[in-house]
């Protein structure tokens, strides 16, 4: 009765063949790969990758036979790419995780150019391989001649989770005065040019609506005289902060130390 191989002998027999040129590299690659494919129903990832390490070392692989140790040793992030038919391409060969018991095909597209400054990697069908360290790489939102962050209103919120933001004027400024301790940073900027006050333009009506229905709003203007009352806003996020709005807000001026 002829006896049957286990998957490590079939294995083992295999590279024999391609070693003795009666399987090709074509052929070779492929009863392998069937093999591999069987035997990890069989016996777990990392008995198996043990198993072929120690096939590899008893085995002197010729020149022809290189592609094998390549194959079938991992190498942390090593790819390359693999002459394939005409009909599908090149494909990109690699390692991306250390239970992988051989090199598999990546999603990436390599672009070789005359010059290494025009050589890139592409990576294709990402959504499917981002759990695996693969994702389409994006443009950093950063002008490199300015140093100037450029942000796309579509890609706001995406950069907002990488700490990018769209740079917008700041609204204190530094005063310098004789006595120490008026130095420090004085907020300068108030929400009317920036809010309610462009209802204006479409709106006649908008300065006595505001004026009656939220009069902290217009702490700042000259209507108010040299001291102004303070209304209380409705919520604590509507006051404008200015030096110029009232006495009781200077306490509150951000100092800082020089």
């Amino acid at each position: 009765m002829k006896k049957t191989l286990t998957s490590q002998e079939k294995f083992k027999t295999a590279i024999e063949k391609v070693v003795s040129e009666t399987y090709n590299e074509t052929v070779g690659k492929a009863q392998l790969t069937k093999i591999v494919n069987q035997w990890e129903k069989e016996e777990p990832a990392n008995t198996i990758k043990k198993t072929i390490e120690e096939i590899l070392l008893t085995v002197n692989l010729p020149k022809h036979a290189q592609w094998i140790e390549q194959r079938y040793t991992y190498v942390a992030g090593y790819f390359w790419l693999e002459s394939s038919s005409r009909k599908y391409g090149d494909t990109v060969l690699g390692w991306h995780d250390p239970l992988q018991i051989q090199a598999e095909a990546l999603p990436l597209e390599l672009h070789y150019q005359r010059f290494e400054d025009d050589r890139y990697c592409k990576v294709l069908d990402w959504l499917d391989w981002d759990k695996k360290g693969f994702a389409a790489a994006e443009d950093i939102p950063l002008c490199w001649h300015s140093r100037h962050v450029k942000i796309p209103t579509e890609k706001t919120w995406f950069f907002c989770k990488y700490k990018y933001a769209a740079p917008c004027q700041l609204q204190w400024h530094r005063k310098y005065d004789h006595v120490p301790k008026e130095k420090g940073l004085y907020v300068v900027r108030s929400i009317i040019p920036h809010g309610f006050w462009q209802a204006w333009k479409w709106w006649p009506e908008a300065r006595e609506w505001y004026y009656e229905h939220r009069p902290e709003l217009f702490e700042e203007e000259e209507i108010w005289d040299e001291k102004p009352t303070w209304h209380e806003p409705p919520n604590s996020y509507s006051a404008v902060l200015s030096p110029n709005s009232s006495n009781s807000l200077k306490s509150q001026i951000f100092h800082i130390e020089e």
